[in-house]
């Protein structure tokens, strides 16, 4: 009897040891995305029945739900952590600027700080989305400044004079007495802290423009030095044509419009229909050239044979080459049945001047008063 319970005692701790094995769990794992076990039970190497198990967000999630598992029966209890990825709160406004802001402002992204024309950044200005938030620091848009506004000479600033100008301000200048302004007489400190457009020149009134010489030509009008206003024309020697305007007039930029130029008068290769030069032809010709044309077979010149290259650069009158006519044929003989119509006429005409004559030759007889006045109707004629 003693054996026999020594048996049963046996067997039984057999069987919890044998439960004992089978019930320990495996490392717990999840599908569940950005989720990972703890720093703490990814190192152990068992998990008896009844042990826990937690699970942790990644970095830039935050937990909702129990991050906790249990060991039963040798499996895990299901997983009620969700990790969801944080969100920033707005950066706040930019003084004189403004964020760059993509569509969601959550964990990992960026922002970059814009300034206003005429400021700069302070900094990076770039920020990250981090776990705990914006990190860097707030953005800073700083205003540009430009030195000391440039001097001119016989001229004077009107604005108050200072060290330096902040984007925008402008300066005012004027010239002297006995002196006029040459471009532009307000400058604008501009983002690039310098001021904008080139500072003006004062130019004396007495000598405004400079002296002109052109080649191959004469000018009338005033000598110099030549004031505002000054008016110059211009015309070329023989053999040249003036390229661009004759009259130029002097203003504060110089002479308006640009002086002109004289150039070698040239007459391009001229050309007539039906008709030919005599001697080879060339592209370009000379002042007072002359060439000579001769019209093709079958056809006459009308005009002079000889043309010269004129003072305007074109050739005297072109002539013209015509179609040569041949004399023409004798007249058509009338056709032949019409014969009979001619022979007709001419007795007709013939018949009447008989009859004519001799009425002519009855009445002036002798016995005409007679004739008158016994028969009147035959001396009617």
């Amino acid at each position: 009897m003693l054996r026999h319970n020594h048996i049963l005692s046996a067997t039984w701790i057999l069987c919890i040891a044998s439960v004992q094995t089978h019930a320990e769990c495996p490392k717990p794992t999840t599908t569940v995305k950005n989720v990972v076990l703890s720093d703490e039970d990814i190192l152990k190497a068992s998990f008896p029945e009844g042990s826990t198990a937690k699970f942790q967000c990644i970095p830039g999630y935050s937990r909702q739900g129990s991050p906790t598992v249990t060991c039963q029966d040798g499996q895990w209890t299901p997983l009620a952590l969700k990790c969801i990825i944080k969100v920033c709160a707005s950066p706040g406004e930019v003084a004189n600027g403004y964020y760059k802001l993509p569509d969601e402002l959550v964990f990992g992204v960026h922002i970059e700080a814009v300034c206003n024309t005429g400021y700069y950044i302070i900094g990076s200005g770039v920020r990250h989305c981090t776990a705990n938030g914006w990190d860097g620091r707030e953005a800073v848009c700083e205003v540009v400044k430009c030195g000391s506004a440039p001097k001119i000479q016989s001229g004077t600033s009107l604005s108050e004079e200072k060290s330096e100008y902040e984007y925008g301000n402008i300066v005012t200048y004027i010239c002297n007495n006995g002196y006029t302004l040459k471009g532009s007489n307000i400058l604008t400190c501009r983002e690039d802290e310098r001021f904008h457009p080139d500072p003006p020149e004062c130019i004396e009134l007495a000598n405004v423009c400079p002296k002109l010489i052109i080649e191959n030509g004469q000018k009338t009008g005033p000598n110099p030095p030549y004031k505002l206003k000054s008016h110059l024309t211009f015309k070329c020697n023989e053999g040249f044509i003036l390229s661009g305007s004759a009259d130029v007039t002097c203003e504060v930029d110089g002479w308006t419009p640009l002086p002109p130029k004289c150039e070698e008068i040239q007459c391009f290769k001229p050309q007539i229909t039906n008709g030919i030069l005599t001697a080879e032809a060339k592209e370009t010709y000379k002042f007072k050239s002359t060439v000579r044309f001769k019209c093709n077979p079958g056809f006459t010149m009308q005009g002079n044979e000889d043309v010269t290259c004129g003072s305007n650069a074109d050739w005297s009158p072109l002539p013209q080459c015509k179609v040569l006519l041949t004399p023409s044929a004798s007249p058509p003989q009338p056709p032949s049945h019409t014969w009979w119509i001619v022979v007709l006429i001419v007795v007709v005409i013939i018949s009447l001047c008989v009859i004519y004559v001799c009425y002519r030759k009855k009445c002036s007889r002798k016995d005409y008063v007679a004739n008158v006045v016994t028969n009147p109707e035959e001396c009617d004629l």
